[in-house]
């Protein structure tokens, strides 16, 4: 397994984590985070990248059939929302884990997984998924 095609889905969970963990008095007060839903927004858009991302280092190790990538990225996605809303409610102050908040991430999880799937079938000819995912044998 080619842990390289696994780096910006790295990257991108210490982001998700950073975010999520922030304690409450630390985030910043912008009007946009004060709109309806916009807390489910930003919690379906963290987990849609993520899942993307994963399954693309998934999808590009080429000996992995698409219902393992599928259960792989799903697993590995949904242990990482469960995390962030555990922590969020037992351990960070001024936060609390929420269902709704855990339903978008779900969303975005499954939103994801359809969206890599897409890219994968298109990123052959893709310029910019082939600078992130390089098809060489190194």
């Amino acid at each position: 397994m080619k842990l390289k095609y696994f780096l910006p889905s790295f990257i991108w969970a210490l982001i998700i984590l950073v975010i999520t963990l922030l304690p409450g008095s630390k985030i910043p007060a912008i009007s946009l985070l004060k709109l309806k839903f916009a807390d489910k927004i930003i919690h379906f858009s963290m987990f849609f990248v993520f899942a993307t991302l994963l399954s693309l280092g998934f999808y590009f190790q080429k000996n992995l059939k698409v219902y393992i990538v599928l259960i792989y990225s799903f697993s590995v996605s949904l242990i990482l929302a469960s995390l962030t809303e555990i922590l969020q409610h037992y351990m960070i102050t001024g936060r609390k884990g929420d269902f709704l908040d855990m339903t978008a991430n779900l969303a975005g999880i499954i939103a994801g997984l359809w969206m890599a799937g897409y890219l994968n079938r298109k990123a052959p000819n893709h310029k910019f998924l082939s600078k992130i995912y390089p098809q060489n044998n190194s």
